[in-house]
């Protein structure tokens, strides 16, 4: 006589429960942080990749893992302080003006929405600006763009930028802040990136110096603020409805930043 194994029905809760378990696993952050995975040391510096947003994770992952180029600025001391340095950092229309009016470059900058900005630096270079996480001390970018040149045409690439920046000193012992800057490019041509890679010693420089650029203008626009902070109050009046507001929000970190901001007589917009 055959003895057949007899064979047992699962219950259609355990089956459920499984199931749950599952979609539970690969819908989890950690299964996007492995699908999309993006390195914490970025320049010897440790980044908070793990609190982007799944989306956000998977929108860099492939610049940062498999970039055209990669370059680091800093870091860089400059007269300033980190509530300062914000301020500055977090209003790009605004510091865009300013740059123009200081006579510090040419800038274009329009606000897509709360964390988006299309940048224009009026020197072959374009693109949408996307603030992806923000603390105290650290920002991270991505950056949609191209670039035209005189020999080289429309070049569509995108980027990841690292920023961190912390209270420091100067020579003189004054405030200042250090500032580092790692970037990331992946081209979106497939031939050009390869020849860019080929070139990659004597491109890679160039490349991170035009990303760097847009932020350098900040560290000027601390350095005018702090040295000769009635003059800034004063285009800050007259670069837009919002001027006398921020004058009124710009006094008491300039009082930090600065000694002689202390004694600022009430600003008056410039012609």
């Amino acid at each position: 006589m055959i003895h057949r194994p007899r064979c047992r029905r699962v219950p259609r809760v355990r089956l459920w429960g499984a199931g749950c378990v599952v979609l539970t696993v690969l819908l989890s952050p950690h299964a996007y942080a492995d699908t999309c995975p993006v390195a914490e040391e970025h320049g010897g510096l440790r980044f908070p990749v793990e609190k982007l947003s799944a989306g956000a994770r998977c929108a860099i992952s492939e610049i940062v893992e498999d970039a055209t180029t990669k370059g680091v600025t800093g870091p860089i001391v400059t007269p300033n302080t980190p509530p300062l340095y914000e301020f500055l950092l977090d209003r790009p229309p605004m510091s865009a003006g300013l740059v123009t009016r200081l006579e510090l470059g040419q800038y274009e900058c329009s606000a897509k929405g709360d964390t988006q900005f299309w940048v224009n630096d009026h020197d072959g270079t374009q693109g949408l600006f996307t603030l992806l996480y923000q603390d105290v001390s650290t920002r991270i970018y991505a950056i949609d763009g191209f670039h035209e040149g005189r020999i080289v045409p429309r070049v569509k690439a995108n980027a990841v930028v690292f920023l961190r920046f912390t209270e420091a000193r100067t020579a003189e012992g004054t405030p200042a802040v250090e500032s580092t800057l790692i970037t990331y490019t992946k081209l979106n041509d497939p031939l050009l990136a390869f020849l860019v890679r080929l070139l990659r010693p004597l491109i890679t420089g160039t490349v991170t110096r035009k990303l760097a650029k847009g932020f350098e203008v900040i560290n000027q626009l601390g350095a005018v603020a702090t040295r000769d902070p009635e003059r800034f109050l004063n285009e800050v009046a007259a670069s837009g409805p919002n001027g006398q507001a921020d004058v009124h929000a710009l006094r008491p970190l300039l009082a930090q930043a600065s000694p002689a901001s202390t004694h600022v007589s009430p600003a008056t917009p410039s012609r």
